[in-house]
């Protein structure tokens, strides 16, 4: 067993806060991540739920194909341009 600041320090998590600022937290998590680009995230999720169910090759093929669509998206657009003009990506979920 490991307490919050021993599972830090060996990386299992990325975040450490009081339990009195955790719902704040989370509040301020969601809002950051629904601001993101979310067809990706979806893309990650469905990737990610199949992987266990099926074999190497397929998963290669799955992930390539997730890959594809991401990037065609307006959001990967937006992404890259946002990064080329070195400010913040305003994503749309398209």
């Amino acid at each position: 067993m490991l307490d919050s600041a021993e599972a830090a320090d060996v990386g299992l998590v990325d975040h450490v806060v009081d339990d009195g600022a955790l719902i704040a937290e989370a509040e301020k998590m969601a809002i950051r991540l629904s601001r993101g680009p979310t067809r990706a995230y979806g893309e990650i999720r469905r990737i990610f739920s199949r992987s266990l169910g099926q074999p190497f090759e397929s998963q290669l093929e799955d992930e390539a194909q997730g890959l594809i669509r991401a990037a065609s998206s307006t959001d990967a657009r937006e992404g890259i341009m946002a990064f080329v003009e070195k400010r913040k990506p305003s994503f749309q979920g398209r």
